[in-house]
């Protein structure tokens, strides 16, 4: 396995923090799930994946899902 040095790692948890923040301001997981689609072109079942790992380890720290509470329908 491949070490990173403690700058790298902080730059990668500045990243997941803003992309956290970013996604909780949607209205709906839809909605988030939608964006992350169009920034990075990747399929919509790996955003949707992506989006609920954000979002729920998020919850878990006591946060928010996005404005609609992200849509727990199983998704």
């Amino acid at each position: 396995m491949k070490e990173i040095g403690t700058e790298a790692l902080a730059l990668y948890l500045q990243c997941i923090a803003k992309t956290t923040a970013l996604l909780q301001t949607f209205e709906d997981r839809e909605s988030a799930v939608a964006y992350l689609c169009r920034e990075t072109g990747l399929p919509e079942e790996e955003c949707a994946r992506a989006a609920d790992v954000y979002l729920s380890r998020a919850k878990a720290a006591g946060g928010k899902g996005t404005e609609a509470d992200h849509g727990e329908s199983g998704k």
